[in-house]
């Protein structure tokens, strides 16, 4: 199935972002609006695009390319009338879609997540389908969105200056040919917008609604609605299934490292490969052994755990997640516990010259890493992640996550406890190893 992107509007309310570009250029995040529809609609199974330019068409057209680099296919369509309704800028573009063709209708300016996308695709219906957004009182800016009145799931009603509604238009269609009947009949008409062909449709009962339940989507016209939607997306990135020091430590800081880095070249993969350099630098510093050298081992080894929420964050925020992503950075990780550990346990025994101090860190070493192995494993094995909140009861609270461990040798570190923590690393990891040894049964049996 094809996408098709009206992106040929100025943007003039947008100002001062579109003083020198076309509205679906200006930045978002490291990204540029049109570019962010693209890789949202790719991600929920769109590969090949229609978009339609106007204002500054061939900027565009040279900017974003045949898709290539996004791994998509796009063909291009100019709408020298772009001045005119966005009902003419859709209708320009019907010869690149067949009769019996069904597409989706996107607008460049309308952020949506990939999963109402995926809502909208599921519908089997011939009828054409609207996003709409049922929980109005969380719509930004409603006075200036567009309404939708709906009876089961019949839009009977659509248009801005609506009194009576129980929807918003989220701007996001799955369309039949009729569209662009439609719009040939509203437009000879001289209505010329894309919600004067949507009534045609309406009086032909062809038009159904689709609620996307609450799923994140905004329309970008103003600076101020701008500066929402960037805070929105900042603030979807935390996973609430995360280690207590990630979700109240880590987050805080590698949010505003993410909300710099995004807009820069540098890719979640390197972000991971400086994370582990920093691993690595901590590893090197503990196996000095003394203060001060330990305190700043310590807090490289938590600002390598920031680092390490960064990459995922960035990758998220930029919508370029990989499998080989993480998978490298799960290699990363393994051998910055290990290096780490095993610079605190020679740092210990430089100075001490104390023999035991080997077996403790070979133990902790063990520990640390069955706990990271036994969550790989049992996601090969039921292709669902491990939630320590749910599986592991009280053992939750022991300190025994990654995001936890990295926090606790940063305090050996600043405290000068290395051996102490080596220690309680020793026990508590290796306690939880125990206690999934045996409760895995329940779950994979």
């Amino acid at each position: 199935m094809k996408g098709l992107v009206i992106a040929a509007g100025d943007g003039t309310r947008l100002h001062p972002y579109t003083k020198k570009k076309c509205k679906a250029l200006v930045p978002l995040l490291g990204l540029s609006l049109v570019e962010r529809v693209i890789l949202s609609a790719k991600e929920a199974g769109i590969k090949e695009f229609v978009i339609v330019s106007g204002y500054e068409g061939s900027l565009l057209k040279e900017r974003i390319g045949d898709g290539t680099s996004y791994g998509v296919k796009i063909e291009w369509v100019h709408n020298p009338d772009w001045e005119e309704g966005n009902g003419v800028s859709v209708f320009k573009a019907r010869d690149h879609f067949e009769s019996e063709e069904r597409f989706v209708l996107m607008m460049c300016d309308h952020m949506f997540d990939p999963d109402n996308l995926r809502l909208l695709l599921q519908r089997k219906d011939k009828k054409n389908i609207l996003c709409v957004d049922k929980k109005i009182d969380e719509v930004f800016d409603l006075d200036d969105a567009t309404k939708v009145l709906v009876e089961g799931d019949k839009i009977v009603e659509i248009g801005k200056g609506l009194k009576k509604f129980n929807a918003i238009d989220c701007g996001m269609f799955l369309c039949s040919y009729s569209l662009f009947e439609s719009l040939e009949k509203s437009i000879r008409e001289n209505k010329d917008s894309l919600s004067d062909g949507v009534e045609v449709l309406i009086d032909k009962n062809e038009m159904r609604a689709c609620d996307v339940k609450g799923g994140f989507w905004a329309d970008i016209d103003t600076p101020k609605s701008l500066k929402f939607v960037k805070m929105r997306l900042i603030q979807s990135l935390p996973n609430p299934r995360e280690g207590i020091i990630s979700r109240k430590i880590n987050r805080k800081v590698s949010l505003q490292i993410t909300k710099y880095l995004s807009s820069t070249s540098l890719t979640p993969n390197q972000i991971s490969f400086l994370s582990f350099l920093v691993g690595l630098a901590a590893a090197v510093l503990f196996g000095l052994g003394r203060f001060p050298w330990v305190l700043y081992a310590g807090l490289l080894a938590q600002f390598s755990s920031i680092l390490d929420g960064v990459d995922g964050e960035v990758a998220r925020l930029k919508l370029i997640k990989s499998n080989y992503g993480d998978f490298i950075d799960s290699i990363f990780d393994r051998y910055v516990d290990g290096f780490i550990i095993l610079g605190m346990t020679f740092g210990v025994y430089f100075v001490s010259h104390n023999l035991w101090v080997w077996i403790i860190g070979w133990i902790a070493l063990v520990g640390a890493s069955l706990s990271s192995f036994y969550k790989e494993k049992y996601k090969v094995a039921t292709g669902k992640t491990y939630i320590s909140q749910k599986y592991d009861g009280w053992l939750r609270y022991i300190f025994a996550g990654r995001d936890s461990r990295l926090f606790l040798i940063m305090l050996g570190g600043v405290l000068n406890q290395v051996l102490v923590v080596l220690c309680i690393i020793a026990l508590t990891s290796n306690v939880l190893a125990i206690y999934r040894f045996f409760s895995f049964r329940r779950f994979l049996d």
